[in-house]
């Protein structure tokens, strides 16, 4: 990424940065190397995943609402149904 600021104490003086990994290199040639190894694509293929929620750890280690949860349902998860809290609605129910 060229029109950053030079910092000399990184590699290439910080010109040759990949954002997914988080490395600095010594030049172009080598940032497009690394580009090519299966270290990179790991990286990309692990950001591109969408991070699970709290709702769906929940349901993991078995406690709270458990919704049926694929691939399609992870993008947007039901609400959890309304639980009454008092014993007052308990008894009205």
């Amino acid at each position: 990424m060229t029109g950053n600021s030079v910092d000399y104490d990184l590699p290439g003086n910080g010109q040759f940065y990949c954002i997914e990994c988080e490395r600095h290199f010594i030049d172009e040639k080598t940032r497009q190397l690394h580009r090519k190894t299966k270290l990179h694509k790991n990286r990309v293929k692990t950001l591109k995943e969408v991070p699970y929620t709290q709702a769906e750890a929940n349901a993991a280690g078995g406690s709270g609402f458990f919704p049926a949860i694929t691939m399609k349902t992870r993008i947007q998860l039901p609400t959890q149904p309304d639980v009454p809290v008092s014993v007052e609605e308990l008894e009205k129910k």
